[in-house]
Order: C-alpha cells, then sequence, then structure tokens
C-alpha cells in the first residue's frame, strides 16, 4: 500500500487547487473544487484518533494539523492502525482504495462515471447524515455491486461543490443510490488553476 505522504501527494497535483466542471448532458454544470484541508477528512483519519472522543484529539487529524502531521511523519497508516485497528480496516483502508480508484478515473476518463443528482427525499437510509447534505454524487458506471462513490455538497448555489465524503458501496439490491436520478456526464475538466 502506498504512503499517506504518496496519496497526499496524488491528491495535491491531480485535485487540489484547481476548479472542476462537471458537465451534464441534461445541460446543467457543477463546479467542484477540492481544498487541501479536506483530505484528512475524505480519507477518514479522524476515526483513528488516539481519542475519539476528545475534540482536540480529533483535530490533529483534520484539516491543516492532517496535512502537517502526515508531511512531518507524525501521522502515518501504522500509527493509525496502532491508535484504532478495527476503525483502520473499517474506514481508512475501503477509503484509501476507494481515492485511488477515483484518482485513476478523474478527470481524464469521464465516460466511466455517472452523475447521480441527489433527492434527499428518496434516501431509504435516512439515518446517514452526509446523504442529507448531498448535491451530487458521481459513481463508476461500470461497476454494478461495487459502487464507488463521491459526494458533494454545496454550502450556496453560487458556490463550487465541496468534497463531503466518498466510499466504496456493495450493494446486490435497491439501496438509496439506485432511487435517485442518474444523468450521463457530457464533459469533465478544469476550468481553472487556484493559487
Amino acid at each position: 500500500m502506498e504512503t499517506l505522504e504518496v496519496l497526499l501527494d496524488k491528491y495535491e497535483s491531480l485535485l487540489s487547487n484547481k476548479l472542476f466542471f462537471i458537465k451534464l448532458k441534461n445541460g446543467n454544470t457543477f463546479n467542484i473544487r477540492f481544498e487541501p484541508a479536506n483530505f484528512g477528512h475524505l480519507l477518514g483519519l479522524q476515526y483513528c484518533a488516539e481519542d475519539p472522543n476528545d475534540p482536540r484529539s480529533i483535530a490533529k487529524y483534520s484539516g491543516l494539523n492532517a496535512i502537517s502531521g502526515i508531511r512531518d511523519g507524525t501521522i502515518t497508516f501504522k500509527k493509525l492502525e496502532q491508535n484504532n485497528r478495527k476503525q483502520f480496516n473499517k474506514y481508512i483502508l475501503r477509503k484509501t482504495e476507494a481515492f485511488n480508484h477515483f484518482c485513476s478515473l478523474f478527470p481524464n476518463s469521464f465516460k466511466s462515471f455517472e452523475a447521480v443528482v441527489f433527492d434527499s427525499k428518496r434516501v431509504v437510509e435516512a439515518n446517514d447524515r452526509e446523504l442529507g447534505k448531498a448535491v451530487l454524487i458521481i459513481q463508476d458506471k461500470f461497476n454494478l455491486n461495487i459502487k464507488f462513490v463521491f459526494f458533494f455538497g454545496q454550502e450556496r448555489e453560487d458556490k463550487p461543490l465541496y468534497p463531503l465524503s466518498f466510499r466504496k458501496e456493495m450493494s446486490q439490491t435497491i439501496d438509496y443510490l439506485d432511487l435517485q436520478t442518474k444523468i450521463d456526464i457530457e464533459d469533465i475538466g478544469i476550468t481553472s488553476l487556484i493559487a
């Protein structure tokens, strides 16, 4: 498995500080921005904090603190696993696999994804807080039972979408994604670089 520092480098070079657009075949276009501070949360590092009930402990694994910890070597896969092996296996390993899969496809192969325009009223798993915030979901359209899913939210309509979470969904029955409106993606690209 790659190191956290290698994954961070990949995130920064492929996704961070760029404004992406996703143009759908129905004419809608969504702008998306990945911030450097999103990285730790997207990989679920906070689940392996030394004390998951202490906000100060969680803060070490979030935002720009996570970036600093990865760069200085105080946050590693080994340390995360030592802190909490169960959560490491449940979250970090799955999210790392999903992240690598997503990066291998986005943004160069938009034909591999489909967009899911999210309607929270259709969610059957109403206890999942993140789903209520999602605006747009993109998933690998060639894995029908294994879905690599990226959730995006939006603070205001005039702001770009931001990544809420991503995960690997395994489903052989109807789930909340199957109940949503799916729209083919016409194009994905970079609108601009952000300094």
